[in-house]
């Protein structure tokens, strides 16, 4: 979907119908993710958490009622960016010194 609607491309138009679809293009993939990781919660929790508040989604209702496909981040404002998977961290091998 990202890349057949390439908004990074049409953000740069002038035209308000690329801008339509940019909007358009953006709150689809922003509501596909909301759904991801609802779906997510059972499992990733946190990692749900985290991007419920990237988002500001308010998370209410039941996990059920969160799965609907809708509106609920209509003028919510994103959060800053954040790493939801840090690089484990591993520790050298004091014989590869």
């Amino acid at each position: 979907y990202a890349e057949t609607r390439s908004p990074w491309k049409l953000a740069k138009s002038a035209a308000e119908s690329d801008k339509a679809v940019v909007r358009t293009s953006l709150a689809t993939m922003a509501e596909a993710l909301r759904v991801g990781v609802t779906l997510l919660e059972p499992v990733m929790p946190e990692t749900r958490a985290k991007v419920a508040g990237l988002l500001a989604d308010d998370e209410t209702g039941s996990w059920s009622d969160r799965l609907q496909w809708g509106a609920r981040l209509t003028d919510n404002k994103l959060g800053e960016a954040a790493i939801l998977f840090p690089r484990p961290q591993t520790e050298k091998d004091p014989k590869s010194k």
